[in-house]
């Protein structure tokens, strides 16, 4: 957790003191590697970004049907979320319960 609240603040420049693990992903059955997804809500914007070199990060506000939508996208580089996602959206339930763990 405290790499993912590192990272949302140099990348973004924005805070949370409300974190949720959403999903826990190995990709991967021969090398240990797994994939946190962390929903942060309640964020704040409190400084401006502090992107390594060659980092290009533009910070868009989106709601949740744009979020679903962006997903679907080819430009959607998470393809492992991209597949959560789309499950969650095959059941109106669990689209709900998404929806309301993100606070909307």
């Amino acid at each position: 957790l405290g790499g993912a609240k590192r990272e949302l603040l140099e990348e973004t420049g924005y805070t949370s003191e409300d974190w949720h693990l959403w999903k826990v992903s190995s990709p991967n059955e021969k090398i240990k590697c797994d994939i946190h997804y962390f929903i942060a809500r309640g964020c704040k914007q409190i400084t401006k970004q502090n992107l390594d070199a060659g980092e290009k990060i533009s910070i868009e506000l989106v709601d949740f049907d744009q979020f679903l939508t962006l997903t679907e996208s080819d430009d959607f580089r998470d393809w492992i979320l991209g597949r959560y996602i789309m499950q969650v959206r095959l059941h109106p339930d669990q689209l709900s319960a998404f929806r309301q763990l993100l606070g909307m």
